[in-house]
């Protein structure tokens, strides 16, 4: 079986503010007419920071990809028409806010001493991508890939809503004709 890899920088977990953005890319034009079975490549962890990967997150992951799968009539097969190759990735983001004499104005009085605009952290959070490529099994051809990308957070229930939310978005804009 073809393997493929995910890489973690922590336990994946969308979380339930913010929005999810998604971006699509169909390699070829092509739709998915003709195509009826799929598999999912076998998968190989690999672990950044010393972090665990989270095998339950990851199997609530192809199983809600699973459930859209069928919706859109595929079914799973052991020699599929295409391979579904998952990809997590996370990145830790900075919010900064900029400080300006002229933003703030609320300021009244007088300053005898150096002031300068600069940004300022007001928050460090981590951000997540799953990204699904589609393969054409046959030919080892990529045909579509989607991305989705959000927020994360260690809640069990907003993550289980967030991934589910996420990979129905992705399918949403899936190209089957």
């Amino acid at each position: 079986m073809k393997k493929a890899y995910i890489i973690f920088g922590t336990i994946l977990f969308l979380t339930a503010c913010g929005t999810i953005r998604i971006t699509t890319d169909q390699i070829d034009g092509s739709s998915f007419l003709g195509y009826e079975t799929y598999d999912f490549y076998e998968i190989d962890f690999i672990h950044y920071d010393s972090l665990p990967y989270n095998e339950e997150n990851i199997n609530y992951l192809k199983t809600e990809i699973r459930r859209q799968m069928l919706k859109k009539g595929f079914a799973i097969a052991e020699n599929p028409d295409l391979l579904i190759n998952i990809g997590v990735f996370v990145e830790k983001q900075v919010q900064t806010r900029e400080t300006d004499p002229r933003i703030d104005m609320n300021y009244i009085g007088q300053r005898n001493y150096h002031w300068e605009r600069e940004d300022r952290v007001v928050g460090i959070y981590e951000e997540g991508a799953i990204s699904l490529d589609f393969v054409d099994a046959e030919n080892n051809q990529l045909k579509w890939q989607a991305t989705a990308v959000g927020m994360l957070t260690n809640d069990e229930e907003k993550m289980k809503k967030r991934i589910s939310k996420a990979i129905e978005k992705i399918f949403g804009k899936m190209p089957l004709y």
